[in-house]
């Protein structure tokens, strides 16, 4: 499950869980390619729920996808209370120019806040 909803013009926020599918992934960066701003950067904030499974393909898509367009995020607030995810993030983090923040889900607000300040 992936929930896409832009909640500003350059903020936007995913929520993700259960079983991710290549379909899902296809909707999403099809979606996100057009609600990028033509300039400047979008700041996204994604809260992760527990999770099923992601397809191979879903994960290729989102990879192929997505590390060319790595450069078009300012900000990123990651939300999780699984710690893997907060480890993976942490160290992604220290490759990619866009300022990341990890919250665990109680924080949810503060990850808002966070970005909204930005």
């Amino acid at each position: 499950m992936i929930d896409y909803v832009m909640t500003g013009p350059a903020t936007l926020e995913l929520t993700v869980g259960g079983r991710i599918t290549k379909e899902e992934m296809d909707r999403l960066w099809a979606r996100l390619e057009a609600d990028l701003p033509k300039e400047g950067k979008l700041k996204i904030l994604e809260i992760i729920d527990p999770l099923d499974g992601i397809e191979p393909m879903a994960m290729w898509e989102d990879l192929k996808r997505g590390l060319p367009m790595i450069h078009r995020f300012s900000h990123a607030a990651v939300v999780a209370d699984q710690h893997w995810i907060t480890a993976i993030t942490n160290i992604a983090a220290m490759f990619i120019a866009a300022q990341v923040r990890t919250f665990p889900r109680d924080q949810i607000e503060a990850a808002r806040a966070w970005l909204a300040e930005a």
